[in-house]
């Protein structure tokens, strides 16, 4: 069949305009879209100590800092921040002091695009300390395969206690608290106070050392001491040893002890023995001297002794008086003349000693009156505290110099019993002490006569 060209023509236009208005060509038509780029998994993590967040965007370490007072538990969030799947091949938590607790029950092995999971870190130290613990996460994490999260922890004692002793007068930081005791002074108390943030769970105490059986102790306190609370515990000192006797009351707990867990007991040891039976203040002056006694003034202090004693006791005694002002520094006058205070002690003295002269009693009944030289230099005057029973203390009344006035006046008595004694002498020089030593007490001075 011949056609034209012009047929031709037409029919090729014919057959394109077909192919326009139905889509049709010769080669087979594939359907094209856009993916979305999907990103790659990421380990992402956030750690929170209680309520406070601590995000940090480093690199390649987190970090966690924990205490065992406020901040012991910190929680530590890991997330995919992707969208393909974060494979967690191993978490390890790296602590040699094996203190620290990781729970990372709640995390799974793979967390899906924009999943996350909580793991916790505790810290459980009861020691004074500071230590480090390192939690690595390893993953499929393309940027980093492991991931570290660094843990430093502040432990404190919360279980703390301290020492101190009742009625002791030494104020000297010791590492050790001290008690001394002395054929007089053979009761000693000590007090325990829970001072820290949790409660303080005593031990078995016990005496130890060397001379272990001359001492003992009454235990009043409850094992376990809650928060503020405090105890006492007596020491009591029954010498076994002439001389010196040492040993240490050890006081264990389940915490830290200040200024320490042991306690040093010395006492001293007469080759005789000696007990106060009796002491009584029947007027205090403490209270009402005031600025009475100080460094500035001068002072002349004698002892008119109303009763007939030993002789070498009344001197003792005039030698630890002197010992006792010097103690507590004080200038001492050679004459009232010279002094600005006076001080008249009157002590009765009695003494009564067995048949075998092997026990003795000795009674004071001491008076005394506190002096000033009067401002104005006109005549004495009775002080409105000189209240003294003159009878019932068998109190002789001194006349009162007319440059002084009388401040004020006390009273105290004092018995004290010996046994087992060889030379009487020792024992009189020993209660001279004492007498001083509670006169001192009294009225508000130094009563020791060491520095």
């Amino acid at each position: 069949m011949k056609f034209s060209k012009l047929t031709l023509t037409s029919m090729i236009i014919s057959s394109i305009t077909m192919s326009m208005l139905t889509g049709c060509n010769d080669q087979s038509v594939q359907p094209s879209y856009n993916k979305a780029k999907m990103r790659s998994q990421h380990l992402v993590i956030k750690t929170h100590v209680q309520e406070e967040e601590i995000e940090a965007e480093v690199k390649r370490h987190h970090f966690i800092k924990l205490d065992n007072l406020n901040h012991s538990v910190a929680d530590i969030t890991l997330k995919n921040d992707g969208d393909k799947p974060l494979e967690i091949s191993a978490i390890n938590l790296e602590d040699k002091s094996h203190l620290f607790k990781l729970d990372k029950s709640k995390c799974p092995v793979t967390l899906e695009g924009h999943q996350s999971c909580q793991m916790t870190i505790s810290f459980h130290g009861e020691e004074e300390a500071r230590l480090e613990a390192l939690v690595t996460i390893s993953s499929n994490d393309r940027r980093r395969r492991n991931t570290l999260v660094s843990i430093i922890a502040d432990g404190q004692n919360k279980h703390s206690g301290v020492l101190d002793a009742k009625n002791e007068t030494s104020n000297q930081i010791s590492p050790m608290l001290k008690l001394h005791f002395s054929l007089i002074d053979k009761k000693r108390f000590v007090n325990i106070s829970n001072n820290g943030k949790d409660t303080l769970t005593l031990g078995k105490m016990k005496i130890r050392g060397d001379n272990k059986e001359s001492f003992s102790f009454t235990n009043n306190c409850k094992t376990v001491l809650k928060i503020g609370e405090s105890c006492e515990v007596q020491v009591d000192f029954k010498p076994t040893a002439t001389g010196d006797n040492l040993a240490y009351l050890h006081i264990p707990s389940n915490g830290k002890i200040s200024p320490s867990e042991r306690v040093r007991l010395t006492g001293y040891s007469e080759p005789y023995n000696l007990e106060i039976t009796n002491f009584v203040v029947a007027k205090n002056i403490h209270h009402f001297l005031g600025d009475y006694f100080n460094t500035n003034d001068t002072y002349y202090f004698r002892t008119m002794f109303q009763t007939n004693s030993d002789p070498k006791l009344e001197a003792y005694i005039d030698a630890e008086l002197s010992a006792y002002f010097k103690a507590n520094n004080l200038k001492i006058a050679t004459t009232p003349n010279k002094a600005s205070k006076v001080i008249n002690l009157y002590p009765s003295i009695t003494i009564t000693p067995n048949e075998d002269n092997t026990d003795m009693d000795v009674s004071f009944v001491v008076n005394a009156s506190m002096l000033s030289k009067s401002s104005t230099g006109g005549g004495a005057k009775a002080s409105n505290n000189a209240d003294i029973n003159v009878t019932n203390h068998n109190f002789h009344v001194v006349p009162t110099l007319g440059e002084y006035v009388e401040d004020e006046n006390l009273v105290f008595t004092l018995g004290v019993h010996a046994t087992s004694y060889e030379d009487e002498y020792a024992v009189y020089k020993k209660i001279a002490d004492i007498m001083s030593a509670r006169l001192f007490n009294i009225i508000g001075l130094k009563d020791n006569k060491e520095d």
